[in-house]
């Protein structure tokens, strides 16, 4: 299991998410739309470093098509939920950059709440500090474990993506 380390938000990861998106658009010709969430969509912010984008589709066959894609292209599947599916990919020969691609359906509980996180985030500086705190005191008190570490942010961020 991959263990948690908190890192520096780098200025870096726009431009990252930009690349990737562009990869993204060429792979999947079904694609609705690319957001980039996560820490590292909120300047200053800081997390594990991955630069999470959400991939939304209008239907579940495009989603589903778009998985067996990406997996060809040498993403490798994490997570398959009912309303999302979670791949991963690095990047990079000497510094990696790791990426989480989050399929989704445009407008659903999955798309909606990532959204309106990242938002409230990006717009409220008082909220995005407490989260940062909370992300390294987590951090800390779960020793890095991954599943752990998910599980005690989750209040967190459900009460502040409504």
């Amino acid at each position: 299991m991959k263990k948690y380390k908190f890192k520096k938000y780098s200025s870096r990861y726009p431009s990252l998410f930009e690349k990737e998106k562009n990869h993204l658009i060429r792979v999947l010709p079904d694609v609705f739309g690319l957001e980039h969430i996560g820490s590292t969509a909120v300047r200053g912010l800081g997390g594990e470093g991955a630069v999470d984008v959400l991939v939304s589709f209008k239907n579940k066959s495009d989603l589903n098509r778009a998985k067996e894609v990406l997996m060809k292209d040498k993403y490798e599947l994490m997570t398959e939920l009912r309303e999302r599916i979670s791949l991963r990919a690095s990047r990079g020969f000497l510094f990696k950059h790791h990426f989480h691609i989050h399929l989704t359906l445009i407008g659903s509980d999955v798309w909606k709440q990532a959204i309106k996180f990242r938002d409230k985030l990006r717009g409220n500086s008082k909220i995005a500090e407490e989260y940062m705190k909370l992300k390294r005191s987590v951090a800390v008190v779960t020793k890095g474990e991954s599943e752990v570490y998910r599980k005690l942010r989750e209040a967190f961020i459900l009460k502040h993506s409504k």
